[in-house]
């Protein structure tokens, strides 16, 4: 499974890597926006911190999204689209990337069962 996080440190693609061995990470400083989500496309797991905007012009180009995991609250999203495509969305209480590894970890085979569901 392909885990793309955005708006966190390097140092995170291992604690990913640590807890869900399953899982191929790519970490970046850098908000989730449509200039970047190009180089994401195939990520089935996509976890964003506080500035990243999940808005149609962005979601739309996520065709292999599964589940995306927001550690803030208030993030700009497009929640009918994500419940029209089939994508779960888990909002965390605090901006943590240990909580997201952690989170991670809980629901990867929840993860399955949706890509499953989608074939």
């Amino acid at each position: 499974m392909k885990l793309a996080v955005f708006e966190t440190g390097a140092d995170m693609a291992q604690a990913f890597g640590n807890l869900c061995p399953a899982l191929e990470c790519r970490c970046t400083a850098q908000p989730l926006d449509t200039g970047n989500v190009g180089d994401y496309r195939d990520a089935e797991i996509v976890s964003v911190g506080e500035s990243s905007r999940l808005t149609f012009p962005v979601l739309v180009q996520l065709p292999n999204a599964a589940l995306i995991i927001v550690r803030s609250s208030g993030n700009p999203m497009d929640l009918a689209f994500c419940a029209r495509a089939g994508i779960a969305v888990v909002e965390l209480a605090a901006d943590s990337d240990a909580m997201a590894a952690h989170h991670v970890d809980a629901v990867l085979s929840a993860v399955r069962q949706l890509r499953g569901a989608r074939g």
